[in-house]
């Protein structure tokens, strides 16, 4: 099916004239781009990045996410997390009071909250509950796109937040080859790394409606620097990146990315992303006879959801003893779910005592 991508951009991004930014080089007197000519006390390593200059993608950084994630330097942005490229995604393809947005709750709320910024509409089509997992409802998805020419963006998450279950890639392709004449497929593999099924990252090339939403808070430990990354082939890359401020990266972030994807600390990652999995399965185990529990769901990502028989009790006494879940007020399929992050194994044991003590009072 033949697929023209400047029929699902906006027309505003499609005609927009380009910002022209100063060049970031530093071959050169700078006298263009009104910066400062004084480099702060606090600047560190003065002479090889001054952070009083604009700088723009390193090569050394290009050359890295190019190879460790097999890509070409045109198929990738790079994002204030993955939370940013669902705000850059949204803009670029979405007319505001005209196109919907397709996403299956409980999921990552920010599909929601970005197109709701935006004046643009949520169709909803939820995951079904089992009592193993949550499951994705292809076939409802794949009717309501059918039924709704106005869906632009499909947000599919895998593995989910924060339900935890994965979408295979079968129904994927499936779902991008049914929107193919409307509109786009976002597959946020944000916990990807943790997950018994592999990336997507290899059909970008030949499916001209996929895009991948990556994030180096996860399994690569840089939630504080917020990088992440746009994946995609290079007209989806050119578009969106028309609506990206100039010098969005900062040359500090792009410091703490190109440490964190040399080849000892992604052993290190690797490392801790078999620890997490271990962690996750002993603390399911722990948890399983729990009276407070009524279920736990199994979980591809770094977490583990369950669902307690009174949430706001369990979720204030840990509060009350310095420890923090997340849960979901808003979410009501999720009313009494509560998300536990893998931590390390004496801030698990620390949840099971609690547990314990509360199981007791109660």
């Amino acid at each position: 099916m033949k697929f023209d991508l400047k029929n699902i951009v906006r027309k505003e991004v499609l005609n927009l004239a380009p910002y022209i930014a100063g060049v970031p080089s530093s071959n050169h007197l700078r006298l263009h781009a009104n910066e400062s000519s004084r480099t702060p006390d606090t600047n560190r390593d003065q002479e090889k990045n001054p952070v009083n200059r604009y700088f723009g993608i390193a090569k050394i950084l290009e050359d890295l996410i190019c190879k460790i994630f097999g890509i070409d330097r045109q198929e990738f942005l790079v994002t204030r997390g993955s939370s940013e490229g669902v705000d850059i995604i949204t803009r670029t393809f979405c007319d505001p009071q005209k196109d919907s947005i397709l996403i299956s709750t409980p999921t990552f709320d920010m599909y929601r909250y970005y197109a709701e910024i935006l004046g643009v509409n949520v169709i909803d089509v939820p995951q079904v509950e089992s009592q193993e997992t949550f499951i994705f409802p292809v076939d409802a998805v794949s009717k309501s796109i059918k039924e709704n020419s106005n869906i632009k963006v499909l947000y599919l998450c895998t593995p989910n937040n924060p339900t935890g279950n994965s979408i295979s890639i079968a129904d994927i392709n499936h779902l991008c080859k049914l929107m193919m004449p409307q509109g786009i497929v976002v597959v946020d593999e944000a916990y990807i790394e943790f997950s018994s099924s592999p990336s997507m990252i290899q059909y970008i090339k030949e499916i001209p409606n996929l895009i991948l939403l990556r994030t180096m808070s996860k399994a690569y430990a840089l939630a504080g620097v917020r990088a992440g990354f746009i994946f995609g082939n290079e007209d989806v890359i050119n578009y969106c990146s028309r609506v990206v401020p100039p010098y969005s990266c900062p040359i500090t972030t792009q410091e703490q990315i190109i440490l964190a994807l040399q080849d000892a600390n992604i052993t290190e990652s690797r490392k801790y992303i078999d620890l997490v999995k271990l962690q996750k399965n002993a603390i399911t185990v722990s948890l399983r006879n729990n009276k407070l529990i009524s279920n736990i769901y199994y979980s591809d990502g770094n977490f583990i959801l369950c669902r307690f028989k009174n949430a706001e009790i369990v979720l204030n006494y840990l509060k009350d003893n310095d420890l923090l879940i997340r849960g979901f007020p808003n979410m009501r399929s999720l009313k009494q779910c509560l998300r536990i992050t893998i931590g390390k194994a004496d801030e698990m044991d620390q949840l099971v005592d609690l547990l314990k003590q509360l199981e007791r009072k109660v």
